[in-house]
């Protein structure tokens, strides 16, 4: 006989997260729940506040977002009062709802994601529960991010240096999405930029969040190309610009 704890914890997994209709996907972000996402898609909060990579989505506020791999990870942030009309009982009575429909115009393809337990699919998008999309990369949010954003609420400017492959460009992304202020994003990797070909040095404003890749690609200030993707094939083009 399954003890109580276990009958919980499979209740719970058995608890829905998705309703469908024609037009759009509605989902349920609940605390300690989160959900990865793949694909190209307009994010709208419709109840409570969830989280985006470090974006908190407000009320109404609507985002663009664009993941393959890693996943981006929607999270529960703030529980919100809003009637919803036309869902089910379970669904108006989640603390935070966020709307999801196929991005227009997006220029990015969408790559098919694999099948995992409990995915749902809506349009070329695929949404999982986190604790089953693990062979997506769910982007991960490390307690000492979360407080590398709050500091970076109040300085100037922040320089992220680290080895290759450590996480370095995520990082800028979560604390610009983080931000509350416009943000200028200088990229001086030329061989794995944010965005964009290699072999360029980049300055950016950013007035929103970085979700999308499209979303930051409008925005140069300045853009060098350098002709080579490391420093040290062009080191004097590299200092100079």
């Amino acid at each position: 006989t399954p003890s109580p704890q276990r009958k919980s914890k499979q209740k719970m997994a058995a608890e829905p997260f998705a309703w469908a209709s024609d037009e759009r996907l509605l989902l349920r972000v609940a605390p300690d729940a989160p959900l990865a996402l793949r694909g190209a898609v307009t994010l709208r909060c419709i109840k409570g506040a969830a989280a985006c990579h470090g974006h908190v989505l407000r009320h109404n506020q609507t985002v663009r977002a664009h993941a393959t791999s890693p996943a981006l990870v929607l999270r529960y942030e703030r529980a919100g009062d809003e009637v919803l009309d036309d869902a089910p009982a379970w669904l108006t009575n989640a603390p935070v709802v966020v709307e999801v429909t196929a991005a227009t115009n997006q220029q990015l393809a969408v790559t098919e994601a694999p099948d995992v337990a409990n995915i749902v699919r809506f349009e070329g998008v695929a949404v999982a529960p986190v604790t089953h999309a693990a062979t997506w990369r769910p982007l991960a949010e490390p307690e000492p991010w979360r407080e590398a954003a709050l500091r970076f609420a109040s300085i100037n400017s922040v320089m992220a240096l680290g080895a290759q492959n450590a996480g370095k460009s995520t990082l800028c992304r979560y604390l610009a999405n983080a931000s509350t202020q416009k943000v200028a994003l200088l990229d001086l990797d030329c061989g794995q930029p944010l965005s964009g070909p290699p072999g360029f040095v980049s300055l950016r404003l950013l007035d929103g969040p970085f979700l999308a890749e499209t979303a930051a690609d409008g925005n140069f200030e300045r853009r060098i190309y350098l002709g080579a993707t490391t420093p040290s094939d062009a080191p004097d083009a590299y200092v100079a610009a």
